[in-house]
């Protein structure tokens, strides 16, 4: 599983079609991730991270995924004592498969993130 996971689907897509929509944040007990805030453009959001693989897709919900949207994504990382373990921002710009669905992959290379697709 991917450090971060940010999945959703576009109002035409059936429901089978996409991962589940939500987000996952593993907390990689090297680093002892906490939680996560992830924006998209200015929609911002802290999500806890979740240790293990059952009902992980769960919070932050992007439910307006079009192709060639453009957004600002940033993620901040935090540990338990809400010190920032490592953030990333970058501007993206949505692809469609399979209707319109989006998911985002960014996994942890050296204790640092980075995008993965």
């Amino acid at each position: 599983m991917a450090a971060f996971a940010l999945g959703g689907c576009s109002m035409d897509c059936a429901e089978e079609s996409c991962l589940p929509a939500g987000t996952y944040v593993d907390p990689n007990d090297s680093l002892g991730a906490e939680s996560a805030e992830i924006c998209f453009d200015d929609d911002c959001l802290t999500m806890k991270a979740v240790d293990g693989d059952d009902d992980v897709f769960l919070g932050f919900n992007r439910d307006d995924w079009h192709e060639g949207r453009d957004f600002q994504l940033r993620i901040t990382v935090f540990d338990a004592e809400g010190q920032v373990i490592d953030s990333l921002s970058e501007q993206r710009t949505m692809d469609s498969s399979r209707c319109g669905c989006g998911v985002l992959f960014y996994d942890w290379q050296d204790g640092r993130l980075h995008r993965t697709n």
